[in-house]
């Protein structure tokens, strides 16, 4: 993980700022994905933070009130060579003010080298919750989504981390399956742990703390101007922020293939 400080100036994220807002009540919010109450497994992750009634405001929806709203976001294609929309299906998003701030972005990525030149997704995204343990990767293997993950933060608290671990999976399964084996075996404990003040509580399933299990962790504060990057098929996740904020803003890049700049 590498965290790139003051690379994106106070004029340009002010700009991105009220891309997002735009975006979010003009055009809306087309990909979101939701915790299912019924799901027993995710609700061991969750139900800690998702029963607190100083967390009501949790958008729920469902026939029955039984999803819990976690992410939601607008994603774009962007050609890495010229920082350029392509595969707009959506005539919404065919707006010459996403273009331009999207270019920006792309430009002021630039420092990072290789990594931004080639395709990428970039998302403007909201979060409710925080994430537990995941790769940014498909849930099977699949040859396009090795590359790297970007993160543009545009919400700033103590409270905000990015947190990740030397350990590497080729897909959301395998994540899957070492958390599955990990709660029902009798794994050994890491010596790492987790440094003091950062809330991982989501990251509980039944007697178990999964970051016990992992080796080798970095964290990332949520800074004004900072990017933070790291593989896409390193294990990671968020901070509890709920203590503190009702949702996180950012803008999210995967990147498809490419290298750190040196």
């Amino acid at each position: 993980m590498k965290l790139y400080k003051n690379l994106v100036d106070s004029e340009l994220l002010a700009e991105i700022r009220t891309a997002f807002d735009r975006i979010k009540d003009e055009i809306g919010f087309d990909n979101r994905h939701y915790i299912d109450y019924h799901d027993q497994y995710l609700m061991a992750t969750f139900k800690s933070i998702i029963d607190n009634p100083e967390f009501s405001d949790i958008v729920c929806e469902g026939e029955h009130n039984d999803q819990a709203l976690l992410m939601e976001r607008a994603i774009f294609s962007v050609d890495g060579a010229w920082g350029t929309l392509t595969e707009i299906n959506s005539p919404e998003k065919q707006q010459p003010w996403i273009a331009d701030v999207v270019k920006k972005i792309h430009q002021t990525m630039s420092p990072l080298g290789n990594i931004i030149n080639h395709p990428i997704d970039l998302m403007f995204v909201r979060v409710h919750l925080p994430s537990d343990l995941h790769v940014d990767k498909l849930f099977e293997p699949a040859e396009h989504d090795e590359g790297y993950t970007i993160i543009m933060p545009l919400t700033f608290s103590p409270s905000i981390k990015t947190v990740s671990w030397s350990q590497e999976f080729a897909s959301r399964r395998a994540v899957e399956e070492w958390k599955h084996a990990t709660v029902r075996g009798n794994p050994t404990k890491t010596t790492t742990g987790v440094p003091p003040g950062i809330d991982l509580r989501h990251c509980v399933i039944g007697d178990k703390f999964l970051p016990d299990y992992l080796e080798h962790v970095q964290h990332s504060d949520w800074e004004e101007g900072a990017v933070i990057v790291f593989e896409r098929q390193r294990i990671h996740c968020s901070s509890n922020f709920r203590n503190h904020l009702p949702f996180k803003d950012y803008v999210l890049i995967h990147s498809q293939d490419g290298r750190y700049a040196d």
